[in-house]
């Protein structure tokens, strides 16, 4: 098993793509078509577009390691260590709990009609896992909270069988998240005076 495994489902990755592909051929129509401006602003709000699908979508992820998980978010990371996290919940999303807070992974949201998802044997590559762990719900299983509890599961059984495992909670904000927001949003806005 990895020592960091870092979980975020794919089609974040297929969204970003989309949103640049579109972008590109958009520019690339308003440059051929000699309308520069435009195509300098279709730039722009393809970068401002991609930085808000960043945050929003390909940056949060779970990140299991042999001392604990740490759930970023797209304004906060949360690193909680496996000897402090006293249950692990797949409710609304992937939660850890914690004696003092509970903290939800927007990176693994429960299932539903519009995100339950199967879960493929790539999603525990290297991880030893041969079966799929059964949860308390069964719709779990399909869904990307129950892959994230499935895998959180197997690494704190390991690590705390090899001892590695830590207590401890640090909540940070993600300042650089915050900033491209805030930069994205400006850009957008930006239009109004442009056109």
């Amino acid at each position: 098993m990895p020592e960091t495994y870092i979980y975020r489902p794919r089609t974040s990755w297929v969204y970003l793509s989309i949103l640049i592909l579109i972008g590109v051929l958009a520019a690339g129509g308003f440059y051929v078509a000699g309308r520069f401006t435009d195509a300098a602003v279709s730039v722009l709000n393809t970068a401002a577009l991609a930085g808000i699908a960043w945050v929003f979508l390909v940056g949060p992820k779970v990140v299991f390691t042999t001392e604990g998980v740490a759930i970023h978010n797209p304004f906060s990371t949360i690193v909680v260590g496996w000897l402090s996290s006293m249950e692990l919940t797949t409710r609304y999303s992937f939660t850890v709990v914690t004696e003092t807070a509970k903290f939800s992974a927007w990176a693994a949201p429960a299932p539903s009609a519009l995100n339950a998802r199967r879960i493929r044997r790539t999603d525990f590559r290297g991880m030893g896992v041969n079966k799929v762990l059964v949860s308390p719900d069964p719709r779990e299983q399909i869904s990307a909270s129950g892959t994230a509890f499935a895998l959180a599961t197997r690494h704190s059984e390991r690590a705390i069988a090899k001892g590695t495992a830590v207590e401890g909670l640090t909540k940070t904000t993600n300042w650089l998240s915050i900033a491209v927001l805030i930069l994205s949003t400006l850009a957008l806005l930006s239009n109004l005076v442009i056109h």
